[in-house]
């Protein structure tokens, strides 16, 4: 998602100058910050094709606004004002990472009405069938939590989702888990 901001286009020319023509300047969703000045700060990460994104913006930009007063506008940028920007990234950071993890509940949520569609929807439905894909899904869950650093809210996430207490969930995984040692020792 880019801004839809007039400089956009020469950013992204910048961001090919230093990145490689692939870059892409995205703002990931993060509205833009005035001050009180009327100073505009915007975090800008580069998406490069077949990496990740950095933690944090490979780009800040800042700029005074056109509707500034005249003494801002004539003073430009200050070290006061720079001072002034650490806040305005923390917000932008902390506001990304809770829509991240909202946007990661909603998808968990999503696989879980996908794996109670294609299943029993209680072990008394189908004990053996709703336990193969419990483990089956769990364990596909909680290698991708650890890999997208969310494993310790996994089980929770997944639990509520379901309708289930976390007790009773990991209870079910353990059972699943036993299961499964058994049906593999039979063979």
């Amino acid at each position: 998602m880019a801004f839809d901001h007039p400089q956009d286009d020469r950013w992204t020319s910048a961001a090919r100058s230093i990145y490689g023509e692939t870059a892409v300047v995205s703002a990931l969703g993060a509205a833009p910050r005035r001050d009180e000045h009327g100073v505009i700060f915007e975090a800008r990460w580069v998406e490069r094709a077949g990496e990740d994104l950095s933690a944090g913006p490979d780009m800040l930009v800042l700029y005074v606004a056109p509707d500034a007063s005249p003494t801002v506008r004539r003073r430009g940028m200050t070290a006061g004002l720079m001072r002034h920007m650490e806040r305005y990234l923390t917000e932008q950071m902390r506001e990304l990472e809770q829509a991240a993890v909202a946007d990661g509940d909603a998808l968990v949520r999503e696989e879980v009405e996908e794996f109670l569609a294609a299943n029993p929807t209680s072990p008394r439905a189908g004990g053996d069938i709703y336990y193969a894909g419990l483990l089956r899904f769990w364990d596909q869950i909680e290698s991708r939590a650890r890999t997208e650093g969310w494993a310790p809210r996994a089980l929770e996430l997944v639990a509520s989702a379901m309708g289930l207490n976390v007790e009773t969930l990991r209870s079910r995984i353990r059972t699943a888990r036993k299961r499964a040692s058994v049906s593999e020792g039979e063979r």
